[in-house]
């Protein structure tokens, strides 16, 4: 999760070059991963520590809860 969504589109495409048989998805803010994350449920989460509406920290910790149910 990054709020910068050019540094986000960098980072996947890299990633995703780098990875291509892995799925990657990328999200903006902390509503839209707590969406998210409950279908996708991912393996390995990139997340910034200051993200509107959300400290990275306590999303995290919200994210924890929801992958292990």
């Amino acid at each position: 999760m990054e709020d910068n969504a050019p540094f986000r589109q960098t980072f996947r495409e890299s990633l995703q070059t780098s990875f291509p048989a892995i799925a990657i998805d990328e999200v903006a803010d902390g509503v839209e991963a707590l969406q998210k994350v409950d279908p996708f449920l991912p393996d390995l989460i990139f997340m910034d520590i200051h993200l509107p509406g959300e400290n990275g920290l306590e999303l995290t910790r919200k994210i924890k809860l929801i992958i292990k149910m």
